[in-house]
């Protein structure tokens, strides 16, 4: 899946020139939850098809913007004094 702040790198001989600095993942996301581009052109969308196209988002993927990015840190961070000792600090049966 194309990640939405990606942006088809300049320069990058692995991409036609002609896409070099398309905002694909902004064109990706607009796809999907819009329907821009293929709403009005059944031709576009079964190309999309053709080409395994994800219309759907896993459902991990749908969290978005801080409440994702708060939780994606939190997991990361070290667990919290105490969690990992059987209970919390201040916690009254610890």
């Amino acid at each position: 899946l194309v990640p939405q702040p990606f942006v088809v790198p300049d320069g990058d001989k692995d991409w036609p020139e002609d896409t070099w600095g398309l905002r694909l993942g902004a064109r990706v996301n607009a796809i999907r939850s819009q329907g821009t581009f293929v709403k009005t052109n059944p031709v576009r969308r079964q190309e999309l098809d053709e080409l395994g196209f994800e219309w759907e988002l896993p459902a991990e993927g749908k969290k978005r913007g801080r409440k994702k990015k708060v939780e994606n840190e939190a997991l990361q961070g070290p667990a919290p004094p105490g969690m990992l000792d059987g209970g919390l600090q201040g916690d009254s049966a610890s």
